[in-house]
């Protein structure tokens, strides 16, 4: 069983320009030996030497356009076929699908949060250096890039990259993100696709990018308790001049020790390095 004629016919051919994407039709009249023969021995012979037909393969006389699909339909008895050819330029197809540009697209989600710093990067606290209790929320946002691509395997990146922020700066699409601005938000890869013989996933990487004048993705949280370190014996409990303990958290100055008049200029917070810090640069596609 097999296909024993191929040829390139005129009725059906086809094109249509549009001002983003240009497509062409090309349609082949296939008969095989057997009626038992279906649409994967016409698809496999016109795929092979010299039609190189498939998903991804370029027009012969516009490289710009690549295949999209082809269509066999068994139209005259058992054993012929007219099969539909649809090219398009709207997106580079590769013949193996990793090939395939990456694309990056860009978006904003807002969120509440409880603020803890003005604009001008000052604690912010009460007329009495205190903060506030319940914290003030307002409305934030932060830019999310999208980067699409298909690959092979299963990459490196999908179980190490999470959680991760960049140890470097990096430039995508132009955009400079300075070193641990960039958070890794979520990889998602598809299932397992064909496009002719070669298998692939789709993967989408989102990354939440703050703008670098704002503090980066380490964890950080203003100093401040009901204890203060005391000389070689540790922790001790906060007092008042009066011998009164306080009635809301102490701030303190980075060493353990109440700070003396404590005001917005003052007041210190404390990193947590939790994020795993990752080299973006070589390893997450689209970035350089």
């Amino acid at each position: 069983m097999s296909v024993i004629s191929i040829h390139e016919i005129w009725k059906g051919r086809d094109a249509d320009g549009a001002l983003d994407d240009t497509r062409y039709v090309r349609c082949f009249r296939v008969w095989t030996n057997s009626g038992a023969d279906d649409g994967t021995v016409v698809g496999t012979a016109l795929a092979g030497a010299p039609w190189l037909i498939y998903p991804g393969a370029p027009h012969p006389d516009d490289p710009r356009a690549f295949c999209i699909s082809a269509r066999p339909n068994n139209d005259l008895g058992n054993k012929g076929w007219l099969v539909s050819v649809t090219y398009s330029t709207k997106r580079e197809l590769g013949q193996q699908p990793q090939d395939d540009d990456i694309e990056i697209s860009w978006d904003e989600e807002d969120f509440e949060r409880p603020i803890l710093k003005d604009r001008d990067g000052k604690a912010v606290l009460n007329s009495a250096g205190d903060f506030p209790d319940p914290s003030p929320m307002g409305s934030d946002s932060i830019l999310i890039a999208t980067i699409d691509l298909n690959v092979a395997a299963v990459p490196a990146y999908l179980r190490a990259y999470r959680k991760a922020i960049n140890t470097d700066a990096f430039t995508i699409e132009g955009l400079t993100v300075n070193a641990k601005h960039a958070r890794v938000r979520r990889i998602k890869m598809g299932k397992r696709r064909f496009r002719a013989a070669y298998p692939f996933r789709e993967v989408s990487i989102e990354l939440a990018i703050t703008d670098n004048n704002e503090d980066d993705w380490e964890i950080r949280f203003l100093d401040a308790g009901y204890r203060r370190l005391n000389d070689g014996t540790g922790p001790i409990k906060i007092v008042n001049d009066d011998q009164t303990e306080p009635t809301a958290p102490v701030l303190l100055d980075g060493a353990g020790q109440p700070i003396v008049n404590p005001t917005p200029d003052n007041a210190v917070y404390r990193e947590v390095g939790w994020y795993r810090l990752k080299t973006f640069v070589g390893n997450i596609p689209g970035i350089t």
